[in-house]
């Protein structure tokens, strides 16, 4: 039987090759149906809440768009792709989303909340773990990794095992499989490397291997 090393970079490839279902991507939230979809769908949820309505000044849409620009570029971040973290935004201004923010205790928007299989993080006191205000990449960052570095790191390395293992078991499929041949007129059977296995067959002696 050959041996196979599954290098790192190999490891890598798989991550790439499987990493189209896994790409963060920002999803605007626009229903609680939606909202508790989101949450169930990834292992970890950055939800920015904010506020924007209509007959907002030229500055306050400034201030909306480049908060909404930063968000996007945070869950463009590969680490957070690895870990397969999902990103929303909640417009509370929405009549359907207008109580959500509440739920969490969010008193000054906009706000970001962090969420673990689909429940709040607490900080060390038990209180709903909350950056509020216009925050910037870094410090956005910097709270993600302070709650949850540790869990998507985790993460990570458990699906890049079951990636290994599968890379092996794809291996050891391609190494032993089933074929056919046909030997003094008959007909016969292997499970095995092409030129050596075991197998079967049947003659006019009845059958062998």
């Amino acid at each position: 039987m050959k041996i196979k090393i599954i290098t790192k970079a190999a490891i890598a490839a798989l991550v790439v090759l499987f990493s189209g279902s896994m790409i963060a991507k920002v999803t605007s939230v626009k229903s609680e149906g939606k909202w508790g979809r989101k949450l169930d769908k990834e292992p970890f949820t950055v939800a920015l809440f904010f506020e924007e309505m209509k007959g907002m000044d030229k500055a306050q849409k400034k201030e909306v768009n480049n908060l909404e620009s930063m968000f996007k570029q945070i869950s463009r971040d590969d680490f957070y792709r690895d870990g397969s973290v999902g990103f929303a935004k909640v417009n509370v201004a929405r009549e359907k989303l207008s109580q959500l923010d509440d739920q969490f205790g969010i008193s000054r928007l906009p706000a970001f909340v962090l969420f673990k299989n689909g429940q709040p993080v607490r900080d060390r006191m038990n209180r709903i773990a909350t950056l509020s205000g216009l925050a910037n990449k870094a410090q956005l960052k910097s709270f993600i990794d302070t709650y949850l570095k540790k869990e998507i790191n985790e993460y990570i390395d458990k699906r890049h095992e079951r990636l290994r293992r599968r890379s092996e078991e794809r291996e050891y499929r391609r190494d032993y499989y089933p074929g056919a041949y046909w030997y003094g007129g008959y007909p016969g059977y292997y499970w095995g490397y092409p030129h050596y296995g075991f197998g079967y067959g049947f003659g006019r002696g009845g059958y062998y291997w």
